[in-house]
């Protein structure tokens, strides 16, 4: 892949994200008022499960998670040097969020709902003018939280789930304990998000360290590499095939149809180890897995979304909260579904770049 699509593929997915954002914060000032009013707990921080969750905002917590990943190496040099770097992207991506959030309260300066009994109220310029204190618009807490959350994702992607749970745990709580809006916390969330990914981009240990680092740590012996089978070779047994499978497509091999791994259409899952021996096709194939994961969060956002607006349509009739529910829906579902063919585009030609190895017999 050359280096122009590589920059114009990356240039798109910020875009993406950065829409999603937009729209989704769009969205969620339309519940703003009414989460104010109803979404009330001011001693949410007298509890241990608040402080838990609100310290998941602090970057002290964060220096922390950072030095004990930079500890995570087996002693060798080269598995050092990717623990350290893993250490330093943890520790600058949660950082970096909370600084661009403060200087964008400076910016924006939209006070905190409390101060305006849940009414939007702004800061004339001339008033403190180089202070965030009472400010808002994003959550400086939640940009921390889900900064941090999303780098530690992108490096323990097995256990993403425990720290995007404590990040939305975070920002829910900010909306409790009336600090904030729901479009402060959403925004913050979608700046968190924005942050870690030109960080990965740009610093992430490249392929080549890492492969040397997991050599030197897991060395095959001489009898392992004396029994390793030989590389598939005949068309009709090796060549792989993508089929329906559950929610998703399943990518299969040979006339057996054996199964390699899936890209779900709610949970995109890895494809890791699917394409080996190929950088080209794997580097599609992870593409895939990159936009259906996007693809995958807007299509249950959308789902729940519509769902909640039925529920409070049948209880309450319409209302705001409705509206803005059903109309965030809409939004995210017209925007996951380019980006679930897209996946499926990108699957597909990573399948045929994979099999041009093999040569069709005559």
């Amino acid at each position: 892949m050359s280096t122009t699509n590589t920059s114009a593929t990356t240039a798109r997915s910020a875009y993406i994200a950065l829409a999603v954002t937009l729209a989704a914060t769009a969205v969620a000032t339309l519940a703003d008022a009414t989460l104010y009013t109803y979404l009330n707990a001011p001693d949410v921080y007298e509890k241990d499960f608040g402080r838990l969750l609100r310290i998941m905002g602090f970057a002290g917590t964060w220096i922390a998670l950072a030095v004990a990943v930079g500890l995570t190496h087996g002693g060798e040099d080269a598995s050092r040097v990717v623990a350290r770097r893993h250490g330093w992207l943890v520790f600058w991506s949660p950082m970096l969020a909370g600084a661009l959030a403060e200087v964008m309260k400076i910016l924006v300066r939209r006070e905190r709902p409390a101060l305006n009994d849940g009414a939007y109220g702004f800061r004339a310029w001339g008033e403190r003018t180089w202070s965030g204190a009472g400010l808002a618009f994003p959550s400086s807490h939640t940009a921390v939280a889900f900064g941090g959350a999303f780098m530690l994702a992108r490096i323990f992607p097995r256990a993403r789930w425990v720290g995007y749970l404590l990040a939305a745990g975070c920002g829910l709580t900010r909306i409790f304990a009336r600090a904030h809006f729901l479009s402060d916390t959403v925004f913050a969330a979608g700046l968190g998000w924005l942050v870690s990914w030109m960080l990965w981009k740009k610093f992430a240990p490249r392929a080549a360290v890492v492969a040397v680092a997991m050599l030197l740590v897991a060395a095959p012996s001489v009898s392992e590499a004396q029994s390793t089978v030989a590389p598939c070779t005949v068309y009709a047994e090796c060549a792989y095939n993508l089929v329906p499978r559950g929610l998703g497509l399943a990518v299969v091999r040979g006339e057996r149809e054996e199964y390699i791994s899936s890209l779900g259409f709610l949970r995109a899952g890895t494809l890791r180890g699917a394409f080996e021996g190929d950088s080209l096709a794997d580097a599609l194939g992870r593409q895939a897995v990159r936009t259906r994961r996007v693809a995958a969060t807007l299509t249950v956002s959308s789902l729940i979304a519509i769902a909640g607006a039925g529920a409070v349509l049948l209880a309450d009739g319409p209302d705001e909260a409705a509206i803005g529910l059903a109309a965030y829906g809409g939004v995210a579902l017209g925007l996951s579904v380019p980006l679930q063919f897209k996946a499926d585009g990108q699957l597909s030609r990573a399948v045929w770049q994979y099999n041009r190895r093999f040569a069709r017999a005559p």
